[in-house]
């Protein structure tokens, strides 16, 4: 389900913005903008620069930890499908569940945002690094906004 939703976003993306919405490209967008930029950091492009590249590694460090995490999701599979057997331990099923579909959830909302810096034409304009800004702080947050989106998300009966 999730790869069918990932796959209409990527089309959706495609015939917006005419680019494959991929982090690499994102990473191509990024820097498109931060190579036109100066570098000093008294300056505006010098402070959005420092923004940018700080927020980036920041980026990195969560997404890389959040792939990490659905690859050790989906290895202990057996496990959980076996401790939801017993009415003891099928709240870890339970549990194992909701961070499966939240994290693949995550990475369909990912695909989406990702659509708005992608379709933008110019950039050596300053909208354009603003909106690079702020998409970067929406995924940033995005980690907190799903959390409490799926908050109230149950698997079967409690």
């Amino acid at each position: 389900i999730f790869d069918l939703f990932t796959n209409i976003i990527m089309e959706l993306g495609y015939s917006i913005s005419g680019e494959n919405i991929t982090f690499e490209a994102f990473g191509n967008y990024i820097s498109s903008i931060a190579k036109n930029m100066s570098d000093s950091f008294l300056s505006i492009d010098g402070m959005v620069k420092g923004i940018i590249v700080f927020t980036l590694v920041n980026l990195l460090i969560n997404f890389s930890v959040r792939y990490v995490w659905i690859i050790f999701l989906l290895l202990v599979t057996p496990v959980a499908i076996m401790l939801n057997i017993s009415k003891a331990s099928s709240y870890i099923f339970k549990s194992w569940c909701r961070s499966l579909i939240l994290n693949l959830a995550y990475q369909v909302i990912v695909k989406f945002i990702l659509i708005i810096p992608l379709s933008i034409k110019s950039k050596d304009e300053l909208i354009s690094k603003i909106i690079l800004i702020g998409t970067m702080y929406i995924l940033y947050k995005l980690n907190n906004f799903t959390q409490e989106l799926f908050q109230n998300f149950r698997i079967g009966r409690e």
